[in-house]
């Protein structure tokens, strides 16, 4: 984001470099000419190193406005154009030394930006290490946590199956004692069965055997 403001920064400069040239050149007869020639003196600033000088662009735009046949136009006097393109050096000039503040606060922005920007990723980094050391203890205390549920898990399955055996044991010994009691009931029965015979065989033998008593007591008589 930072770069491309930078660009729109640098192509509305160029912008208004054009329009304010543009107000200079109107109104002037050789306005196209010396457009051109700012326009050549532009281009040849690469080549130099970027080393411009009020003088060199003085001497340059002498060679060539004195020489009416470079622009097509020889009815134009030297002295006249060299009396209206001082102002425009000495404006374009500025212009560049304006667009070269311009571009060193562009990149006192980028330095700025760019501590900023490694001071952020460092913080990051702190932090990302951070979070990685805590998830690390999370991810152990979480571990640790899961053995001992499945530890216990295991343990409460062993004792369920303990319990399970132990149910089994229990019902088998209340079936037998069910059992048991099914026995001596049936036993019960038949002795009472049998006393009840038992008791009848007394009756009846203790019948007869008043019936001798009386019997003999009558043979006694007689």
């Amino acid at each position: 984001m930072i770069k491309k403001g930078l660009n729109l920064v640098g192509v509305q400069v160029l912008i208004s470099v054009v329009k304010k040239l543009k107000v200079v050149s109107e109104g002037q007869a050789n306005g196209r000419e010396l457009k051109l020639g700012c326009v050549q003196k532009f281009k040849e600033i690469p080549d130099r190193g970027h080393h411009l000088t009020i003088e060199g662009i003085w001497e340059e735009s002498m060679a060539k406005e004195l020489d009416p046949a470079l622009f097509g136009e020889g009815s134009w006097s030297a002295s006249r154009t060299i009396e209206k393109s001082k102002p425009s050096v000495e404006f374009l000039e500025g212009k560049v030394v304006d667009l070269r503040m311009q571009l060193r606060e562009i990149k006192n922005e980028l330095d700025r930006w760019a501590t900023e920007t490694s001071e952020y990723r460092k913080s990051s980094h702190q932090r990302i290490e951070h979070l990685g050391q805590r998830l690390s203890r999370v991810e152990e205390v979480q571990g640790r946590v899961s053995d001992e549920v499945v530890l216990k898990v295991s343990q409460l399955h062993s004792r369920l199956g303990e319990r399970q055996g132990l149910d089994r044991k229990v019902q088998d010994l209340v079936d037998r004692h069910h059992a048991v009691l099914r026995a001596a009931e049936l036993r019960h029965s038949q002795l009472q069965k049998i006393i009840e015979e038992k008791e009848a065989q007394i009756l009846a033998t203790q019948a007869a055997l008043n019936d001798a008593r009386m019997e003999i007591g009558r043979l006694k008589r007689l």
